[in-house]
């Protein structure tokens, strides 16, 4: 019998893994959408939600090239893009000019005021359906499954 238990067990994670891949694809197609609508990468919208969510609307550009784990030269290619785009600016820091810090600009926060109005997570959250207690619980398992998964890597 605990053989039978451990069979469905496992069905059960197999299931879960099916269901986080699906999730982790619908999440690529809205920010596909998002992108298309403002028409940015990705990337672009992550490195403007640090911006914009920061203390000061200020980021070390290392800071960026380590959360997306990207070598100086392809933050500074991506960086070049979106000041070209006018979405960033650079900026010397003022105790250390070696530093060189991101600023959001105006058209950057435009378009994150458009994605958060009124500082909601998203405009049409994917987490509306879930009350506060289960987003909290949701926090929680993300966090715990990528701690695992660093680990792992």
């Amino acid at each position: 019998m605990r053989k039978v238990s451990m069979n469905m067990e496992r069905a059960n994670d197999f299931n879960t893994v099916d269901e986080m891949f699906t999730l982790l694809k619908l999440i690529s197609k809205y920010y596909d959408k998002l992108c298309k609508m403002f028409d940015i990468t990705q990337v672009q919208i992550e490195v403007l939600y640090w911006l914009y969510t920061s203390k000061d609307n200020t980021v070390k550009m290392s800071t960026i090239g380590d959360k997306l784990e990207m070598a100086r030269s392809g933050v500074t290619i991506l960086v070049d893009r979106m000041a070209l785009a006018g979405l960033v600016k650079r900026r010397p820091d003022r105790e250390d000019r070696r530093i060189i810090n991101l600023i959001i600009t105006e058209k950057g926060c435009n378009i994150m005021n458009e994605i958060f109005p009124g500082n909601e997570v998203f405009r049409v959250s994917p987490l509306d359906f879930l009350e506060r207690e289960e987003k909290e619980v949701l926090n929680k398992l993300i966090i715990k499954i990528k701690e695992k998964i660093e680990m792992k890597i």
